[in-house]
């Protein structure tokens, strides 16, 4: 197990970040909080698993991470309900870095309705 004590992103930066304590947490110029951001492919040798529920920054947070998925290929559960156009960014940045993967959405409901965007390798494990 390793920490890091940085948000996710595709590049390195300091980001502002909203934190509310509820669902509508974001990233903003006007946030309370500073974070600063790495990639996936610096911090990882590794990847088999990826679930993401990260504020709207997860197609930047995969690109952050390309050499990774496409070298490890990983199964993903990735949130797509932050903003309106999520589910269609996910899906195309998933497609522009790694071909034949499933693609399921699901939505789950909790106290809130979560979509979730299912992603795994059409092949299986033997890839890996």
């Amino acid at each position: 197990l390793k920490l890091v004590n940085k948000a996710l992103s595709d590049r390195h930066e300091t980001v502002r970040f909203v934190e509310t304590g509820t669902q509508s947490s974001y990233v903003s110029d006007t946030g309370n909080i500073s974070v600063d951001t790495t990639r996936l492919d610096d911090e990882l040798d590794r990847m088999t698993f990826v679930k993401m529920d990260i504020e709207g920054f997860e197609s930047r947070t995969l690109d952050g991470g390309a050499k990774l998925i496409a070298r490890h290929r990983p199964r993903m559960a990735i949130a797509a309900y932050h903003y309106a156009t999520d589910v269609l960014a996910i899906v195309a940045t998933i497609d522009r870095l790694v071909d034949g993967y499933q693609i399921r959405l699901r939505q789950h409901f909790n106290y809130y309705y979560d979509s979730i965007i299912y992603a795994s390798p059409k092949r299986g494990w033997e890839t890996t």
